[in-house]
């Protein structure tokens, strides 16, 4: 039948329509529709005919044939050879060219604008006719209306292949003349063993958040390709004849199948249902809480699930007998209650745990010892101390006053319970010292009782007051006795002051008076009342440098201070310094 015998058709001109065609000299060959996120859309032509096919009125060359449906137009001056293919790409034609290797004797046109429907459409290919009074009458010389239902072969729909025509003669409405197989973009379609399925695979109910897994057995020419589709949207990811789905989500329930697919054909395996179940849920989750100690507090959850929903409370990994609600109320909180909670929520699918929820127990710091007062000379070195109760909560603060005004740079946040203050070159009158001590229990803070430091007299400004040099045969006047040693234990007298020993006593001096041999070890020494010190170590006595061990806060009596050293070793030497070092 010649193209001379289609009627001619009006371009939006109502009541031309078209008789239907049969085969003109240019057929749609091969359509490619609703691919995957990698490939990607394409129509290719054929000339069946042994002549060269200009795809334009060569009366009226600007008059160009089209494709209706897809809404392309082809440029000007395009002449088809001799059983040639031609393509139009959704894409840049350079850009598809090299991705699918099309030989150069193929033209690649385009892009167009648009998609070609997923569901089926109509796309005709027409070439102009002579022009009239209303317009331009185009002759459709072939047509396809695909579809994604059968008879049209489902492989194309999403499933990789390509609509291929099997017989360029037959008629481009039948789809007994179309094939889904392998896209061949600038290639003819080679007919052969097709795939065919030799195991379906089978539905499956789970447990949502667990994994799926969907596997069916296919043979035929190799190579097979296989794409797998969830809801007729292909998957990614599903290129293997098994399909495994982990931490299944509820959105994923539905139906899954595969396109198996060679260069000769396609088929598609039997659909079948993923059933998720949905286990208990938690909406909103146990919150920490700190409190302070002896409080009320209550964790609580909001969950649901299928069926009837139970809870059961755990403490630190262990069930709590009987707390089996919707929430766990704890009274009179104390340090046994601090730690991690949380909660397992059961309905009649699974259970699910809630995530850790942690009570801290807060404990307000009660001082001990607020700082001490001391008698000093103008110029002296002073240190001062504060110590709280060993349960207060840590981290704790510690903001040090003089004359009811806060010191600059003596703000210490501590994970200790003492805190030390050194005064260098003490001076009248700033002789009032006193510390606000805060934590998380206690953030509007505790103030202290004040340390005041009195100022006795030092007439030979030798740093050593006039009573003591009196009291102990020396003299106020004469500043070279602090450098002797009156008693020849070693001590300088300026040294026996400020260690708040007896100079003239050689049994009297700062000294560790102790050490233990057992693990751990252990140091004593007597403490004078009001006074700091340091205990200091090294392993190697030279240049190896001395060590911090501890440091001691002042008492308001004389009293033994024991230390212990975990760490001790065979030869470990230690000292000990007064006031503390910093």
């Amino acid at each position: 039948v010649g193209e001379e015998q289609f009627p001619a058709q009006f371009s939006n001109t109502p009541g031309l329509a078209n008789a239907g065609p049969r085969v003109g000299p240019v057929v749609i060959n091969e359509i490619h529709y609703h691919p995957g996120a990698e490939d990607d859309e394409f129509i290719e032509l054929r000339n069946i005919t042994p002549a060269e096919v200009p795809l334009f009125d060569p009366a009226h060359a600007t008059n160009t044939w089209r494709i209706n449906g897809l809404g392309y137009s082809f440029p000007a001056n395009v002449v088809l050879p001799a059983h040639a293919l031609l393509l139009i790409v959704a894409t840049d034609p350079a850009s598809f060219r090299a991705k699918y290797e099309v030989p150069a004797e193929v033209r690649v046109l385009g892009p167009w604008s648009g998609l070609l429907q997923h569901s089926g459409e109509l796309l005709e290919l027409q070439r102009p006719d002579a022009p009239v009074a209303q317009g331009i009458p185009y002759i459709t010389v072939d047509e396809v209306r695909y579809h994604d239902k059968a008879p049209w072969p489902p492989g194309a729909d999403g499933g990789g292949p390509s609509l291929q025509r099997k017989t360029s003669a037959g008629y481009g409405n039948d789809p007994i003349n179309w094939e889904a197989a392998r896209p061949t973009p600038g290639a003819h379609f080679i007919p052969g063993e097709p795939p065919s399925i030799a195991a379906q695979p089978q539905s499956q109910t789970i447990v949502a958040y667990q994994d799926a897994t969907f596997s069916f057995k296919a043979f035929g020419a190799e190579p097979l390709d296989v794409r797998w589709l969830f809801n007729g949207e292909p998957l990614a990811a599903g290129t293997n004849a098994t399909l495994l789905l982990t931490n299944v989500q509820p959105a994923q329930a539905g139906f899954y199948y595969a396109v198996v697919y060679n260069s000769a054909g396609s088929v598609a395996t039997a659909r079948v249902q993923l059933t998720t179940l949905l286990p208990a849920v938690i909406l909103r989750q146990p919150q920490n809480i700190s409190t302070n100690a002896g409080r009320t507090v209550t964790f609580s959850v909001q969950a649901s699930g299928s069926g009837a929903v139970r809870y059961q409370w755990h403490f630190e990994g262990a069930a709590l007998l009987a707390e089996t609600n919707l929430s766990l109320t704890l009274t009179n909180v104390q340090s046994a209650n601090a730690g991690l909670y949380t909660v397992k929520v059961i309905d009649a699918i699974g259970s699910v745990t809630s995530v850790p929820a942690k009570l801290a127990v807060l404990y307000d710091p009660m001082i001990v010892e607020s700082p001490l007062s001391q008698e000093v000379v103008a110029g002296a070195t002073v240190s001062l101390s504060v110590t709280v109760t060993n349960t207060a909560t840590l981290p704790i603060g510690f903001r040090w006053r003089r004359g009811g005004q806060y010191l600059a740079g003596a703000t210490f946040v501590l994970n200790e319970r003492t805190c030390f203050l050194t005064i260098t070159n003490a001076q009248m009158p700033n002789n009032n010292y006193s510390v606000t001590v805060t934590n998380a229990a206690k953030p509007a803070g505790l103030l202290s009782a004040a340390a005041i430091l009195t100022f006795l007299a030092d007439s030979d400004g030798d740093g050593l007051p006039d009573a003591w040099e009196e009291a102990h045969g020396l003299s106020s006047t004469d500043p070279q006795d602090r450098t002797l040693d009156s008693d020849g234990d070693g001590m300088l007298n300026w040294e026996e002051y400020v260690a708040g020993t007896d100079p003239t006593d050689a049994l009297s001096h700062l000294k560790i008076d102790f050490i233990s041999g057992d693990a751990p070890v252990s140091l004593g020494f007597e403490a004078i009342s009001n006074k700091t010190y340091t205990v200091q170590y090294t392993d190697r006595l030279g240049n190896a440098g001395w060590r911090k061990l501890a440091d001691v806060p002042a008492r308001q009596a004389n009293h033994t201070e024991r230390i212990l050293d975990p760490g001790a070793k065979t030869n470990r030497f230690y000292r000990l310094l007064t006031p503390r070092q910093p």
